[in-house]
């Protein structure tokens, strides 16, 4: 169901598995949010330079450049857009390194639409 509240807000996810990105296009759609995908760090860092966006959830392991790098990178450029991580690893140190790299927030894997639209309420609204 859309969230009315929420429509029309740009989401980028930068995420390397396909199936995760594809997962992520289903929960935007359905919460009402338009979605942009990048499949790398540097990918994100190109996008983020030339589109705006309203949030970003980032995953922490990907090749190339990882999740924790490329927040950092975000940071220098933008200081205020949420930068959510969403990731399968969930070790109890993960949240405070993501907070170290300059993320708002954690969000655990496998995740609901529920989830992400908790998390676009409280960054967001």
């Amino acid at each position: 169901m859309v969230n009315t509240s929420l429509a029309g807000k740009k989401i980028l996810y930068v995420e390397d598995d396909e199936a995760s990105r594809y997962l992520m296009g289903y929960m935007a759609e359905e919460i009402g949010c338009g979605l942009v995908t990048c499949s790398n760090g540097e990918q994100a860092i190109d996008k983020i330079r030339t589109e705006k966006f309203d949030i970003i959830f980032m995953d922490v392991r990907m090749s190339r450049m990882n999740g924790y790098e490329t927040s950092r990178m975000i940071r220098q450029m933008d200081k205020e857009i949420p930068i959510i991580a969403l990731t399968a690893h969930v070790m109890e140190w993960v949240p405070l390194k993501c907070r170290e790299a300059g993320m708002n927030g954690f969000v655990p894997k496998p995740c609901s639409v529920a989830s992400i639209e908790k998390e676009l309420c409280r960054c967001l609204l």
